[in-house]
C-alpha cells in the first residue's frame, strides 16, 4: 500500500494515512536568555537557533543544538500536538517546556518556556525569572 495516494492498493477499503516522522535536525527563531551572573558568568545561558528532534511513535524530543541549556526536553505527541518538558532540580528548580504542533511536514511552531523556583526562600534564583518565547521551526 502506497498512503495518501488516493488509491486503495490493498482492496481493504482505506488508503491508509502516511505516519510522519518529524525526525531531524530543526532550524528555528533564536531563543536567547541568560540570568544567575555569579562572576563567571550566566550560569543559566540558554541560547538555541536549532532543536534535534527524535520521534518515536507516541514519544519525542527536543534537544538544544549548540547550547548546552536547556538540554533535552522530553515529551508526548498526540496528532500533530506535542508537549515536552525538562525539570532541573535543585536550589533553584529549572523547568523547561516546549508546547505545539507540526504544521506541515517540514513546519512546526511552538512555545518554549522556562521557569526558576526558589525551592528554599532564600533568593537562590538570583535574577532568573523566566519567560515565554514564539519558536517557528522548519526541517531543512
Amino acid at each position: 500500500e502506497i498512503c495518501d495516494d488516493g488509491v486503495d492498493q490493498n482492496c481493504d477499503t482505506v488508503d491508509e494515512p502516511c505516519v510522519a516522522d518529524w525526525s531531524g535536525v530543526w532550524d528555528t527563531t533564536p531563543v536567547s536568555y541568560s540570568c544567575a551572573d555569579i562572576g563567571t558568568g550566566p550560569t543559566v545561558n540558554i541560547n538555541f537557533s536549532q532543536l534535534s528532534v527524535v520521534h518515536d511513535s507516541a514519544t519525542i524530543s527536543f534537544t538544544s543544538v549548540a547550547s548546552s541549556q536547556p538540554g533535552t526536553m522530553s515529551g508526548t505527541l498526540t496528532g500533530d500536538s506535542f508537549s515536552a518538558s525538562l525539570v532541573v532540580p535543585g536550589s533553584c528548580t529549572e523547568e523547561y517546556t516546549l508546547t505545539g504542533s507540526f504544521t506541515g511536514p517540514d513546519v512546526m511552531t511552538a512555545t518554549f518556556s522556562a521557569s526558576f523556583v526558589d525551592a528554599l526562600g532564600f533568593g537562590l534564583c538570583l535574577d532568573c525569572v523566566g519567560g515565554s518565547w514564539s519558536v517557528d521551526g522548519t526541517l531543512p
